[in-house]
């Protein structure tokens, strides 16, 4: 897997949230699509915090903080550049108005838009809402197979 080969045409960085008892569990995604409808492959991180209630509005900008934290390294906007990769930053927020994180859609669309990356929301935002949103209900760690088991 090399950038440089040219097999890869876009990375898409999402977060998503989950709510677990007295914690919320932040993930950050960062998928790496291959060229030609070939599929991807993805990195994430988990970021766990000790709190017992987050509002929707909290938890919607921490997660555009997060993905705003990456873009703002110089990393990515230079692997982009060079490796002629397009970038998006894929929101957990949903497009339809009848949902209530619609009310957040501007206000965090525009806040990445302001660093000129094209933001993705739902439901096409699969770097949240699909690979962020799966690891981040994961509860915990996964056992590690032995040669016993």
């Amino acid at each position: 897997m090399n950038l440089a080969s040219g097999e890869f045409g876009h990375i898409a960085i999402g977060c998503d949230a989950d709510q677990a008892k007295s914690k919320v569990v932040f993930v950050t995604s960062i998928v790496l699509d291959y060229s030609e409808n070939r599929g991807s492959v993805f990195a994430w991180t988990r970021d766990i915090k000790k709190i017992w209630k987050v509002s929707l509005p909290e938890k919607l900008m921490t997660e555009a903080q997060k993905i705003v934290g990456i873009f703002n390294e110089e990393s990515i906007q230079e692997i982009s550049n060079r490796y002629c990769v397009t970038c998006s930053a894929h929101i957990d927020v949903n497009t339809n108005p009848k949902w209530q994180s619609n009310t957040m859609l501007s206000s965090i669309r525009g806040w990445i838009e302001g660093l000129g990356v094209e933001v993705v929301a739902k439901p096409d935002s699969y770097a949240s809402s699909a690979v962020a949103d799966r690891m981040a209900r994961i509860r915990s760690t996964p056992r590690r197979k032995t040669l016993n088991d």
